[in-house]
């Protein structure tokens, strides 16, 4: 399982990110934040609260969570480890790489 681990690759991720209908118009406020820490934040507390992510959305909340526990933002760290917790051992698992070509 692969999560983004740094804040300019969440931030990228969430920016791009097509978030599900129920939440589009809030989550569309909270990337807009000037601050990427209030950013992170505010897409996790959506994303969290989302009733059905894709992969991608489950990959953006595990990173918007590990940046938020490691870094203890808002008070929510122990919130974030727990979330973290629950949604990582549900992602796939890293694909195989591909082994060179014989030459």
């Amino acid at each position: 399982m692969t999560y983004p681990k740094n804040i300019p690759s969440v931030r990228d991720g969430l920016q791009s990110y097509p978030p599900p209908t129920g939440i589009a118009d809030s989550f569309a406020a909270a990337i807009s934040q000037p601050s990427p820490v209030k950013m992170i934040v505010d897409c996790y507390d959506l994303l969290k609260g989302a009733e059905s992510l894709d992969v991608e959305g489950q990959k953006l909340l595990c990173g918007c969570a590990w940046l938020i526990n490691t870094n203890v933002w808002f008070g929510k760290a122990e919130e974030a480890l727990q979330t973290l917790l629950d949604v990582a051992p549900t992602l796939p698992a890293n694909p195989e790489p591909e082994a060179p070509p014989e030459e």
